[in-house]
This record gives structure tokens, sequence and C-alpha cells, in this order.
């Protein structure tokens, strides 16, 4: 009963990771070429090494590379950065909040006698984590594209109809 315990635990933690195991680096140089395109000249320290893929600065990254074609202003610069510092700090503490939440669920399902509803709840708990990072991740997109004037959307919307189509990636 408690190896089919033990077996159901590791499943669970298998899938609630599911989702984000898509997104972290295959190896070290994938890390580093991500590191390589991050926001242009601004110091960006992630908490682990590819933190940049799972949760990287999106839209803003790719604003602050085409800064000269997009004419930001340094008042512009100086909010995407403050954007991409407030996201930061807010994506470290889900992230730990989450950890915390798996390590519960393990521990709610590894006793003899597994508790069953809390690890319901925890699974449930972890579900809402994993929603509000997301649901953070398009608020910061949505903060860095209102910086931009109507002038520059629009720039902006002609480029990605002008650029090359993106490479399809390496499985």
């Amino acid at each position: 009963m408690k190896r089919l315990m033990m077996v159901l635990a590791g499943g669970m933690l298998l899938l609630s990771q599911a989702a984000t195991a898509e997104m972290k680096c295959k190896n070290m140089e994938d890390c580093d070429k991500m590191r390589g395109e991050g926001m242009s000249g601004m110091s960006m320290e992630m908490p682990d090494k590819c933190a940049a893929m799972s949760k990287g600065t999106g839209n803003i990254g790719k604003y602050m590379r085409m800064k000269d074609e997009l004419g930001l202003t340094p008042e512009q610069e100086t909010k995407f950065d403050q954007i991409v510092s407030e996201f930061q700090k807010n994506a470290i503490k889900q992230k730990a909040d989450l950890k915390i939440a798996k390590i519960e669920l393990r521990d709610a399902l590894k006793k003899d006698a597994p508790d069953f509803a809390a690890a319901r709840e925890k699974v449930k708990q972890i579900t809402a984590i994993e929603e509000q990072m997301e649901l953070s991740t398009i608020e910061m997109q949505e903060k860095g594209y209102a910086v931009l004037t109507s002038e520059q959307q629009q720039k902006l919307q002609q480029m990605k109809k002008t650029r090359k189509p993106a490479q399809p990636k390496k499985q």
C-alpha cells in the first residue's frame, strides 16, 4: 500500500510539472543563448540557470532589442526596466510558493495514512499558483505594450508583418 501511495505521489508530481517541463533548457548552450538575447545592456540576474526561458521578459525584451527602430525614449527604457524588475520579484515569490505547495502535496501523500483531501486541496493550490504565474506574464506584457505610444505600436505591428517567420524549434 505504501509503495502504491509513493507511485501515486510521484505521478501527481510529474503531472503538475508537465506544463513547465517543455520550457526548460535542454542544455547549457540554450540557456546561454537566451541570456544573450536579454534586455540589451540591462542587468537581469536570474535565480536559476534557465529562468530566462521559463519566465523571460517576453515582448518587453523584444521592444528593447528594437529600441532604435521603435524610437524608444530613455523614460520608456526606464519604465520597461521597472516593469521587468517588478515581474521578476513577483515571479521569485510565486516560484517559492509553488515549490512549497509541491512539497506539502508530497508530504500529504507520503504518510502511512495518506491525506487525500489535503492532497486534492494542494493540487488546486498548485494549479492556482501556476495560473497566477501565467496571468502575471500577460500582465507584464500588457504593461509593456501600454508604455509604447500609438505610433510605436503601429510601427511594431508593421514590423511584425514584414519580419521573416520564426524558425521551428529543435526537438
